[in-house]
């Protein structure tokens, strides 16, 4: 799948989740297999709301809303999701792949903490 319509359909899930008053204040898309396959994504998300779930409580709302609201391609792209609270650090390298960005995340303080191949274009 174009890396633009899966970013288009990843949306649709942002603003679903949205209205059951689910907010994301950051969501990316990280290259499971950096060089290798464009086709297989990591899903980054941090929320507020997050914060005061415990995590199993926010893969069973996340999961299945995704099956209501993605179409099987888009959710073949997703490998895996990554959740982080307020004290976990976030680590998308590529600004392109950035959905939702409400905590002002920039990538591009963190070029030279890590080594070439995990920069993204």
């Amino acid at each position: 799948m174009d890396i633009k319509q899966l970013k288009l359909n990843v949306n649709k899930y942002i603003v679903a989740m949205k209205k059951d008053g689910k907010d994301f204040l950051f969501v990316a898309l990280i290259p499971t297999y950096p060089g290798i396959d464009d086709t297989s994504y990591i899903l980054q998300v941090k929320a507020d709301w997050i914060d005061r779930i415990h995590c199993k409580k926010v893969f069973d709302y996340m999961i299945p809303k995704m099956f209501e609201v993605l179409d099987q391609p888009t959710r073949r792209c997703i490998n895996r999701i990554d959740i982080f609270d307020e004290k976990s650090d976030i680590y998308c390298m590529s600004k392109d792949l950035i959905i939702r960005n409400s905590i002002n995340y920039n990538p591009t303080q963190f070029v030279d903490c890590c080594p070439p191949q995990w920069y993204f274009r």
